[in-house]
């Protein structure tokens, strides 16, 4: 079994073995009404320990690529966090070439430094989530916080928004793994 997709086509095959193989082939298009489209906010940590072994750079790039695989009914913000939040909006925007182009140039802007404190850039996340969507919160971080804000965070991810879903990705080879596997 195989499948090479995107979020409007698909091919699928399929092998089934009895005494010989046989190959089936079949391309399935999903129809662009039947297509989920997602509100998301995409959380990049640019503190002072994400400018070494290349994290931000790598950070970047990857929230980059992300952003341009979006789908034309996606909304997303972009925000960066060291101490405090920043966002390249304040709104939910379009995935469309322009905002698009927006969110890479403001990541292109951004310099690690400062500390890091992760609870308020997720409390700022939360107040993007729409009735009508999914909100899924994306956060690229190597997840050295301050220590004092564990507990916190831990019961902010407990108290998050109904629709609202919170995925990590570390960066970098000292990631806080315990504290990203709990968010």
């Amino acid at each position: 079994f195989t499948y090479v997709g995107n979020a409007n086509t698909a091919q699928l095959q399929v092998t089934i073995q009895d005494d010989a193989p046989v190959v089936y082939n079949a391309n399935v298009e999903v129809p662009e009404s039947v297509t989920p489209s997602y509100a998301l906010v995409l959380v990049l940590d640019i503190s002072g320990s994400m400018a070494n072994d290349g994290k931000l750079l790598l950070s970047k790039d990857s929230v980059g690529a992300f952003i341009n695989e979006l789908g034309d009914k996606d909304r997303f913000e972009v925000m960066t966090f060291n101490v405090q939040p920043t966002m390249g909006f304040n709104k939910l925007r379009a995935a469309d070439a322009a905002a698009k182009d927006d969110a890479v140039k403001f990541l292109a802007q951004q310099q690690a430094r400062g500390g890091t404190v992760l609870v308020p850039a997720i409390t700022t996340a939360y107040k993007y989530g729409e009735a009508d969507r999914p909100l899924n919160v994306i956060i690229l971080s190597d997840g050295l916080t301050e220590q004092g804000e564990r507990q916190t965070l831990l019961a902010l991810i407990q108290s998050k928004p109904r629709n609202a879903h919170v995925f990590c990705i570390g960066v970098g080879n000292e990631v806080n793994k315990p504290l990203l596997e709990q968010l």
